[in-house]
């Protein structure tokens, strides 16, 4: 017999507690599996083997078959979800919490390695006889004689029953809700309790509200405590109503509950099974919870997040992002998470703490200026979820922007694949801008694993190796100083943050994120300029390359001098914003990059700057009409302009013709940076003019190699 946990994010285990080297420990008797070629048909084949499986496997196909294998042996699948809050038993299969299987996974495993394979272990843990005591207790409970008789009740009250065991009703004139009296709606999940709040307490209203301690397939799950933070949760017209939880288990026992801080909160008590008890408190006189008093109350309830925190802060981020946006963001996979943050008591909590302003942002226009619409890809494992959309809205349909998002499914690829597959694309379609989800592969979310080696990192090296001026935005729930700082150090240009349920604390979080995307992006656009200078400077640098092919000391210098100077001016550039009232960065570059012709004319001129080195000819002034040289007057000493040009024919034979107008224009605007003869004429450069600036040392680099 072998046990099968198939579970498709590493990441969930890892937050659970459950390592390689937890996994390690049991390696005869359990096999992980996370990708769908894991799975081999002969898993299916022998009738001793236990599957344990997370209901959100993306393989459908291996699912069914599991499902359909179920059918044929008591206990031979298990299914554990995030979305379960309940601990559930058939003749053939348990489907319990994902936090609970894994809490209780060591337990089971222990007791199968002494022989002992009584799948309560994984239920309830180290002490499973807790359940039969509790069963024993509501048979003893509900056995006991009561002669109270029926009286009218005070207030107008509400009174919920279980299906089976339950407490006979006390009073004459009070209605009563039997939960779960339907087999096929059986079930405890938030989403079935969110539904029964909906259709039992949005219609009349009560004073009173009488809910059991217990009730479903697990007496230990206390599901009174979770029904009544539901309620409190839900906006309904009982939201506010007081609420009475009968049960026979005293506050002791329900401490490690996770809604038992529902009990802290204002008119909800704790009160005896027995209908005595139910209708003394229908005696008292409470002053009833207000409506502003509310939010206050409902953070004594402290939800703690569940482990899968990345899944969290994605459909959290994408609520809050959707609801500020407007109705305008639509598609399945939004649909679905807004379903889930409606009936999820987690998520539920969330928007009662930290309510949304809806459609606060309506219209938002990236504006690219005179800018060219820049090539936009957003690589992301879960993008289906529901970001594509909200940034195809956001860019594509409210922009104009061009924007896509690559289509192969990452989930399906490994680390490797994910890499190759990423940067091929970004090649392929000269992409200018890239949205880069900071974790892409299960790998990723080992707390072992430096960040230097996460899958987006990798990506973000060979993106900058590649060409240093594509745009990389790293997209991620992470606010840490340090990771930021290490993103930076590796060539982040900028971070899009996803609003994880702590940021909500300050109500214009959203707001001032989905702010921040938009000037981010706007930046973004106007820095695309670099991807052109990167180009332009590393075609300099191979032509460059090839001056010194031997060890000429004047040559390597010449080489060095250019290079050093290309550096200088690029990170020049990338300081700068490309705005019209920022322009030092800009000048800047233009000086360092000025100097690369300086260099060359120094190279090939003799001391003094009044001939060629290499044969004596004395530096002529181009005729740009005539298109000839003439002499230079004794008494004027020949400028840049003149050497740079008559190197360029003369030494270079090069066409004077084809950049005597660029140079021309080069000169003047360096002379009014650095001596502008009135204040009006000083030169405030452009990215465009560093571009052609580029372009023009290019023309006259590539010229070096014939002679040198």
């Amino acid at each position: 017999m072998m046990i099968y946990i198939i579970d498709e994010q590493i990441n969930r285990q890892i937050e659970y507690g459950w390592t390689e080297e937890d996994f390690a420990q049991y390696n005869t008797i359990v096999k992980t599996i996370h990708r769908e070629e894991e799975f081999l048909e002969n898993i299916l084949k022998d009738k001793e083997n236990i599957i344990f499986l997370h209901e959100s496997f993306p393989d459908k196909n291996i699912k069914e078959k599991i499902y359909q294998r179920n059918k044929e042996k008591a206990i031979s699948i298990g299914v554990f979800s995030g979305s379960k809050n309940e601990r559930r038993k058939s003749e053939n299969r348990i489907d319990l919490p994902a936090d609970v299987f894994y809490k209780n996974l060591a337990v089971f495993l222990d007791k199968v390695k002494e022989g002992d394979l009584n799948i309560d272990y994984l239920l309830y843990g180290a002490f499973p006889d807790r359940e039969r005591q509790l069963l024993l207790e509501l048979e003893k409970r509900n056995n006991e004689e009561d002669n109270l008789a029926l009286i009218p009740s005070i207030h107008k009250n509400l009174l919920f029953l279980t299906s089976e065991d339950y407490i006979d009703n006390p009073f004459e004139n009070v209605p009563e809700v039997t939960l779960y009296e339907d087999e096929e709606k059986r079930d405890f999940s938030d989403s079935r309790l969110h539904t029964i709040v909906r259709e039992e307490l949005d219609g009349d209203k009560y004073d009173n509200i009488f809910i059991p301690l217990c009730f479903g397939d697990s007496l230990s799950d206390y599901n009174g405590l979770r029904l009544a933070a539901h309620i409190r949760c839900t906006k309904t017209i009982n939201q506010l109503s007081n609420i009475y939880i009968y049960g026979f288990v005293g506050y002791k026992d329900l401490l490690e509950h996770p809604c038992f801080n529902i009990l802290k909160t204002k008119n909800v008590f704790l009160i005896d099974y027995s209908k005595k008890a139910i209708q003394e408190a229908d005696k008292n006189t409470i002053s009833s919870l207000k409506e502003d008093e509310l939010t206050k109350e409902i953070q004594k309830l402290v939800l703690a997040a569940p482990k899968d925190n990345h899944t969290i802060a994605n459909e959290w981020a994408i609520y809050r992002w959707v609801t500020m946006i407007g109705t305008g963001v639509r598609d399945e996979g939004i649909d679905i998470i807004n379903r889930n943050i409606q009936q999820n008591l987690y998520f539920k909590y969330l928007q009662t703490v930290y309510p949304v302003v809806r459609n606060e942002l309506s219209a938002i226009k990236i504006e690219k200026g005179n800018e060219k619409s820049p090539k936009i890809l957003y690589i992301d494992d879960e993008a289906e979820k529901g970001w594509d959309e909200i940034f195809a809205t956001l860019l594509c349909d409210g922009s104009n922007l061009d924007y896509e998002c690559l289509e192969d499914d990452i989930k399906k690829l490994s680390k490797e694949e994910i890499i190759t597959t990423s940067i091929k694309e970004i090649k392929e379609k000269d992409i200018d801008i890239v949205i880069l989800d900071f974790r892409l592969h299960n790998a990723d979310f080992s707390k072992e694993i430096p960040i230097e080696e996460v899958t987006s990192m990798e990506i973000l090296k060979q993106i900058k190796e590649y060409n240093k001026g594509i745009q990389v935005l790293i997209f991620s729930a992470t606010n840490k100083i340090w990771n930021l700082q290490a993103l930076e150090r590796l060539g982040a240009d900028g971070f899009i943050i996803k609003e994880a349920p702590e940021n909500s604390v300050n109500p214009n979080f959203t707001k001032e994120t989905i702010a921040n995307f938009k000037r981010i992006m706007e930046r973004s656009i106007r820095m695309t300029f670099l991807k052109k200078a990167y180009n332009a400077v590393r075609k300099i640098k191979n032509e460059v390359e090839t001056i010194s092919n031997d060890n000429d000391l004047e040559k390597l210098k010449l080489k060095s001098e250019i290079e050093i100077q290309l550096d200088i001016a690029f990170e020049c550039l990338r300081k700068a914003e490309n705005k019209e009232d920022d322009y030092s960065y800009f000048n800047l570059s233009y000086i360092s990059l000025y100097k690369i012709i300086e260099h060359i004319n120094d190279f090939y001129t003799d001391e003094k700057g009044l001939s060629l080195r290499k044969d004596g000819k004395l530096i002529g002034s181009y005729d740009q009409e005539n298109q000839n040289f003439k002499s230079i007057e004794k008494n004027r000493y020949p400028s840049t302009k003149d050497k740079i040009l008559f190197i360029y024919e003369k030494s270079l034979n090069g066409e004077p013709k084809k950049i005597v107008a660029n140079i021309g224009a080069i000169c003047k605007n360096r002379n009014n940076i650095i001596h502008p003869r009135r204040t009006e004429e000083f030169k405030q450069t452009t990215a465009q003019e560093n571009i052609t600036l580029l372009n023009t040392i290019y023309t006259i680099v590539k010229q070096l190699k014939p002679q040198h």
